[in-house]
């Protein structure tokens, strides 16, 4: 009889031993701390086209056209342009001197969504200049450099 009673006290013992560990194990708790640096976002920056740069469609008088950007990214990351708007004080400045009344403006560009890579982005935004029906003969085959201002977002 003592063999049985032996058994049932060492798997008493045995649970009473596991279930402490468990319940150790399920209720210990921890803490620590930790820093982190942030990297300083570089400016995006616009850059004059090149002769090589040209636009999927070309401005007439009543119409529009694409607007062409060149944007450098210096970052490592990706960033996303979100809008384009007129340069305050900015101008329209054509390519050829008999264009004095071009008539060419920035387009109503709404909310943007394009992505720009690290390094050099050449964007075309559809329709993003117009022409109205006041330019003058003089503006035929013109290119027109218009001063905007992007907005750009991580």
């Amino acid at each position: 009889m003592r063999r049985p009673l032996f058994v049932a006290s060492l798997c008493a013992i045995a649970m009473a031993v596991l279930s402490g560990g468990a319940q150790a194990y399920f209720r210990s708790s921890g803490s620590g701390t930790g820093t982190t640096t942030t990297g300083t976002l570089q400016p995006v920056v616009l850059v004059a086209l090149v002769t090589s740069d040209t636009p999927a469609s070309t401005l007439v008088p009543g119409g529009s056209a694409d607007l062409l950007l060149k944007v450098n990214n210096p970052n490592s990351s990706n960033v996303t342009l979100v809008g384009v708007a007129p340069k305050a004080g900015g101008s329209v400045t054509p390519s050829l001197p008999g264009c004095t009344t071009s008539g060419v403006s920035l387009a109503t560009v709404g909310t943007l969504a394009i992505t720009l890579t690290p390094g050099s982005n050449t964007v075309h935004i559809s329709n993003g200049a117009t022409m109205s029906t006041a330019s003058v003969t003089g503006c035929q085959g013109a290119t027109f450099a218009i001063d905007v201002t992007i907005t750009v977002h991580k």
